[in-house]
């Protein structure tokens, strides 16, 4: 992956031109949208038109992904995808191109270490669209536009239920969503005793549990459709001891980078609840 110097305004180096313009289509003519932009699936995915006069000459069209919060290039592609734009020319007929402007481009996050790492830090991230002389590798002579970045994070959930069972046992049950569980491979649920502070058990999880609720409200953060967990905390003296001395219990969901979950790791945190034996 290339690396690319910027400015203090996150601009690369000066932008060029090409001196040649089709037909007469002024060359300072520009007009662009990010229509989509987020998680789809194991990938981060942006859709939108870019048109732009000053592309007369263009040989390709790239979209590169910019990790805004480190000045880092994450990912870049050359455009196949959705570059039918009607719409776009019938509303733009002046600007060179205009029926040539669009994209649709899908990044993957598995293998991607610099976009893994960027998600897992909630980092912003920027689309850039750019018109370039190199098919080869996006960069030669060049036009682009950088639309505003945008923030990655997600830290959402709710605790369903929390009940104790006839054996003595409590089941806890809910979902929880956050971008940042990517190169968080541990899952935990906690049992934490917030009355005395401290943690009475954890469970680790090692099934998904599907919400096809949490995935149709909030469709573009990672692994909402498996979001769920349901776990059953076994029965203990330290269990019953809270319950029967009227303690506040909270249930923490846990995803950390360590086996242990002890460490690098994104919590989500219940209301309080109070159980009776």
């Amino acid at each position: 992956m290339q690396s690319i110097a910027v400015c203090s305004k996150r601009y690369w180096k000066a932008t060029r031109y090409w001196s040649k313009q089709a037909k007469s289509f002024a060359n300072d003519q520009t007009s662009q949208r990010l229509e989509s932009f987020g998680i789809d699936g194991n990938t981060v995915r942006a859709t939108g038109w870019y048109a732009d006069s000053r592309s007369a000459g263009a040989q390709a069209m790239y979209v590169i992904l910019f990790d805004a919060t480190t000045g880092r290039e994450v990912g870049r592609q050359q455009v196949a995808n959705g570059r039918a734009r009607a719409d776009v020319a019938a509303a733009n007929p002046e600007i060179y191109g205009a029926s040539q402007s669009g994209f649709d481009v899908a990044f993957n996050i598995q293998g991607n270490d610099a976009l893994t790492a960027a998600l897992k830090a909630g980092h912003q991230l920027q689309v850039v669209a750019r018109y370039t002389n190199d098919k080869q590798s996006g960069e030669g002579t060049f036009v682009h536009y950088f639309f505003a970045p945008q923030s990655f994070q997600q830290n959402l959930g709710y605790l369903d239920s929390l009940t104790m069972k006839q054996d003595g046992s409590v089941q806890a049950s809910g979902w929880h969503i956050s971008n940042q569980i990517i190169g968080r491979p541990y899952h935990y649920v906690i049992l934490f005793d917030a009355t005395q502070g401290r943690e009475i058990t954890r469970v680790r999880v090692n099934g998904q549990v599907d919400r096809p609720d949490i995935a149709k409200l909030y469709p573009t953060v990672y692994g909402s459709a498996t979001s769920g967990f349901s776990v059953n905390f076994a029965s203990s003296a330290a269990i019953r001891q809270a319950i029967s001395s009227g303690h506040s219990l909270q249930v923490i969901d846990r995803y950390s980078a360590a086996q242990d979950g002890n460490s690098d790791y994104v919590d989500l945190w219940s209301s309080l609840r109070r159980l009776s034996l």
